[in-house]
């Protein structure tokens, strides 16, 4: 799923209202399916929205998978998983509460006043997930950042042998050394 960040800081009001006209819409259709699940799916979002910042683009296969797991339409996928990646990011970042992240996404249009009940329950669910969230994050910017230049890298794999006492090969274990090499700073 490509990750798609903008700045978070300020009030969750300007927040929504410096957010770009093409994640607004993004967000405004993914709140929507949301909104419209049944309510006890609710709650196996986190681990999908965790997915969000680990995985690749799902294939199409993926997105019939989640389709009808959830029971939303197809082409709605990529929203729905995009605004479930959006609310983890904000919430996993901002000291506010469920019901504070609900009242500005409805004040800002983004969520209907008959479509907060599942939106606020994923929020209170992020917001319980905070730490894990904050840390899935940071993994996935940690393994996304350029590596430093390397002058030599050499990998060797080799095979430890364990025998039994008539010498036979009672078990093996590959081990793999890596050396590298790197200017100095």
């Amino acid at each position: 799923m490509p990750r798609a960040r903008f700045p978070t800081t300020g009030n969750l009001a300007t927040v929504f209202s410096e957010m770009p006209a093409s994640v607004r819409r993004y967000l405004v259709t993914g709140l929507n399916v949301l909104a419209k699940l049944d309510t006890s799916k609710v709650a196996s979002l986190i681990p999908l929205a965790l997915s969000t910042y680990t995985a690749d683009v799902p294939s199409d296969r993926e997105f019939d998978r989640l389709a009808k797991e959830f029971g939303i339409n197809r082409n709605q996928v990529p929203e729905f998983l995009g605004a479930i990646n959006l609310i983890t990011s904000v919430l996993s970042e901002r000291p506010e509460s469920a019901e504070d992240f609900v009242k500005e996404a409805k004040n800002a249009g983004l969520v209907g006043e008959e479509n907060l009940q599942n939106v606020k329950q994923f929020a209170e669910l992020a917001i319980a997930n905070r730490d894990i969230i904050k840390k899935q994050i940071d993994q996935e910017e940690v393994a996304s950042e350029v590596l430093p230049t390397f002058t030599y890298f050499e990998t060797t794999i080799d095979v430890r042998l364990t025998f039994s006492e008539e010498g036979r090969i009672e078990r093996t274990m590959p081990v793999a050394l890596v050396h590298i090499d790197r200017p100095s700073v």
